[in-house]
């Protein structure tokens, strides 16, 4: 990766990444939290121009774009990421916990569509990317889960949602990337909120694969 010079949609210069055609890119934005006081809008400009020059293959807008689930808060994260929609890129965006509160659940849907599940912002998308020798194509699936709870500022996911996540991972695919808002299982670290798994995360079919890979450990 390598850097190149840019600018916002206000004329302010900016460093912009520029990646190797091989590679799958995955731009990742959460947490914005509009309407809070924190809110910095223009810095939140210039991170959606630098990926919309970047081209990435998939834009993963995790969760959190309001402080408090109000329409003009929704209004106004979709207004600073139109120029994600208005450039053809691929977007998958989810709820968190903050934009559940207020009945924001039902804003979310006006502003950024309703989701691939009844009442739940989940999203599935399926994604051919060129390969290493540029003529085999990656199958790309990624699954993302809404796990927040209207009006509680924690998430989960139920044990009745693993099936259908299995089913929606048991496609034919070269690469799976499962998509959530809060942290998988409690890090042994105190945090403010975390996302259960209906059951204790080491009982997780889901956490119990990633133990056995090693990508988790006691």
């Amino acid at each position: 990766m390598r850097s190149v010079p840019g600018r916002d949609r206000g004329g302010a210069p900016v460093h912009l990444a520029a990646v190797d055609e091989r590679c799958f890119v995955i731009a990742q934005l959460s947490d914005l939290h509009c309407g809070s006081p924190y809110f910095d809008g223009p810095l939140l400009e210039a991170a959606v121009a630098e990926i919309v020059a970047l081209a990435p293959d998939l834009v993963v807008v995790g969760g959190d774009l309001t402080a408090e689930g109000y329409p003009d808060e929704f209004r106004t994260a979709r207004q600073h990421l139109e120029p994600l929609f208005e450039h053809g890129l691929t977007i998958l965006v989810i709820p968190g916990n903050h934009d559940s509160k207020n009945v924001g659940y039902l804003h979310f849907s006006d502003y950024f569509g309703a989701g691939d599940v009844a009442d739940k912002g989940d999203r599935v998308v399926s994604i051919s990317a060129p390969g290493f020798d540029g003529q085999v194509a990656w199958r790309v699936r990624v699954v993302a889960i809404d796990s927040s709870k209207p009006d509680l500022a924690e998430g989960e996911v139920g044990r009745e949602r693993y099936r259908w996540i299995r089913d929606q991972l048991a496609v034919d695919a070269d690469f799976r990337i499962f998509v959530l808002h809060h942290h998988w299982c409690p890090f042994p670290v105190r945090v403010v909120s975390a996302t259960r798994c209906g059951t204790p995360a080491t009982s997780s079919p889901f956490v119990r694969s990633r133990r056995r890979s090693g990508a988790l450990r006691p």
